[in-house]
């Protein structure tokens, strides 16, 4: 389930959108707490840290907060219609 939403939200967000930074850090934190897939929890905690890099150096922290919001409601309305 992770995966279909990091894909989803890399389709309609783009791969560097904070959102998928989320997603992809929530599914590091799985594979290292749940699943024991430490290499694979490291690539991808990795990852997340990247994304979120770059996008504090574009964004406030209000305008990331408005994202966030409007992100989640473009991703819900994408996968409920």
């Amino acid at each position: 389930m992770h995966l279909k939403a990091i894909l989803i939200k890399e389709r309609l967000l783009g791969v560097d959108d904070y959102e998928v930074a989320l997603s992809v850090g929530h599914l590091a934190s799985l594979y290292n707490y749940d699943m024991q897939k430490y290499d694979d929890a490291e690539r991808l905690y990795l990852r997340s840290i990247a994304i979120g890099q770059c996008v504090r150096r574009v964004y406030t922290a209000k305008q990331l907060n408005l994202f966030v919001i409007s992100t989640s409601l473009l991703v819900w309305l994408y996968v409920t219609w």
